[in-house]
């Protein structure tokens, strides 16, 4: 999982919070999905890319952006499809995702 957060005109210590909120919510929502998804189809490398609303947002309203994308790549294969070629975006609009199947870069 790669993580991009710009640094959107904030300072460095606002772009460390949004790393280490966006940073914890994968692991607890985004990776377990990307694990259950793996046991029935090909890995994938996702990446996800903070917006400028991400410094706005708390820690829930992030990860709750985090758990709809891993419902969305967790899910069937067709909402992933989706995703490798554009970029599948939380509800709020304060995270994108691209992905790729493993290896394919």
């Amino acid at each position: 999982m790669g993580l991009i957060v710009p640094k959107h005109k904030q300072t460095a210590v606002a772009r460390n919070r949004v790393k280490r909120r966006l940073r914890e919510c994968a692991r607890l929502e985004l990776l377990p999905a990307l694990r259950l998804r793996a046991e029935h189809e090909a890995p994938l490398d996702v990446v996800l890319r903070a917006a400028p609303s991400a410094y706005q947002a708390g820690g829930p309203d992030l990860c709750a952006d985090v758990r709809r994308i891993a419902a969305r790549l967790g899910g069937a294969s067709g909402a992933v499809s989706g995703a490798v070629s554009g970029a599948v975006s939380g509800a709020a609009g304060r995270t994108t995702t691209g992905t790729a199947p493993r290896g394919a870069s």
